[in-house]
């Protein structure tokens, strides 16, 4: 990795399900540097979970809350990122992602989301009786946000994570 790649964060944007964190953890081990999980420094910073920001504060607060997270990542931190699903929502974000990270999109289809969310009762924004007119509804809305963002992106419903990593790592060092 050349220095101004090291000197600016890689952020996993995506929807949920698209392997943000799985993925994230692989990535930051084969780079050998550090991995932050952006939901995972939410609960922890807020003790509390997102399902209970969420129910307490509503939406909005919660997106306050990952602007604040992402911005002192951003500033503080130099290794893979994995972001929340909505982070592209708010323009201070994209702005951001834009300007202080290599955002990187991890993309898959509505069919794949789906099936990695089925069973995780961790998702708020899919807590609908029809979860996939939920997932696919969002995506319809981000998936040109995220494009927005993005320096680089890769699917990751049709390679798996070593092919992945290695999509990454090739345009890492272009």
């Amino acid at each position: 990795m050349c220095a101004q790649q090291k000197a600016r964060p890689l952020v996993l944007v995506g929807p949920m399900g698209s392997g943000k964190s799985t993925l994230g953890k692989a990535l930051a081990q084969a780079l050998e540097v550090p991995f932050l999980d952006l939901d995972e420094k939410i609960v922890q910073d807020n003790a509390m979970s997102i399902p209970d920001i969420f129910a307490r504060f509503g939406e909005d607060d919660f997106r306050r809350r990952e602007h604040a997270a992402l911005a002192d990542a951003l500033t503080h931190f130099n290794g893979v990122i994995a972001s929340g699903g909505g982070i592209i929502k708010l323009a201070a974000n994209r702005e951001l992602l834009k300007t202080k990270a290599r955002t990187i999109y991890l993309n898959c289809t509505v069919d794949v989301q789906y099936a990695r969310t089925l069973n995780d009762s961790n998702r708020p924004m899919i807590k609908q009786d029809d979860a996939y007119a939920s997932l696919a509804q969002l995506f319809s809305q981000r998936d040109p946000l995220y494009r927005e963002v993005a320096s680089f992106s890769v699917d990751t419903g049709a390679h798996d994570i070593a092919a992945c990593i290695a999509k990454i790592k090739t345009f890492l060092a272009a």
